[in-house]
C-alpha cells in the first residue's frame, strides 16, 4: 500500500520542507523564534534532509526514466539552485545577508543528503532482491 502512495508522500514532505525553509530563511530575524542553535549546523541539516527526500523522489518516480537514471545529478543541480536563490533572496530581507558560509554549509548538506539517499536506495534494492529469492 505504501508503494502506491510513495510519490505523493515524498512530494508532501518536499513541499513542507521547502515552505519551512523559505519561512526561516526569508523572514527578518525579529520575526523568528529565538533559538540557541548553530546556524551553520541548521543550514547543513536542512539541506541534507531536503536533498535526501528530493533524491528519493527523483529516484523512485515512475513518469520520467531520465530522472531515475540521473537523480543524483539533478538533485545536486536543483538543490544548489534552490540554495543560491534563497540566499540571494535574503539580500532583500531586512537584517539578512548573502553569506558564503551558509552556501558552503548548504552544499555540504546537499552532498551528504545525496550520499544518504544513494545508500538508502541500495539497501532497499538489496532487501528487495533478498525477498524475491
Amino acid at each position: 500500500m505504501l508503494n502506491k502512495y510513495r510519490e505523493g508522500v515524498l512530494i508532501i514532505i518536499l513541499v513542507i520542507i521547502l515552505l519551512v525553509s523559505l519561512v526561516f530563511n526569508l523572514l527578518p530575524y525579529e520575526y523568528l523564534p529565538k533559538m540557541e542553535i548553530n546556524e551553520v549546523l541548521l543550514h547543513f541539516s536542512n539541506y541534507a534532509v531536503f536533498t535526501f527526500f528530493l533524491t528519493l523522489y527523483l529516484h523512485f518516480q515512475e513518469r520520467f526514466n531520465s530522472l531515475n537514471k540521473s537523480c543524483y545529478f539533478y538533485s545536486l543541480l536543483i538543490m544548489i539552485l534552490v540554495s543560491t536563490l534563497i540566499e540571494a533572496g535574503q539580500l532583500y530581507v531586512p537584517h539578512r545577508s548573502f553569506q558564503l558560509s551558509d552556501i558552503s554549509a548548504n552544499i555540504t548538506g546537499i552532498i551528504i543528503g545525496i550520499i544518504l539517499a544513494r545508500t538508502f536506495s541500495l539497501v532497499v534494492r538489496n532487501k528487495s532482491r533478498k525477498e524475491i529469492l
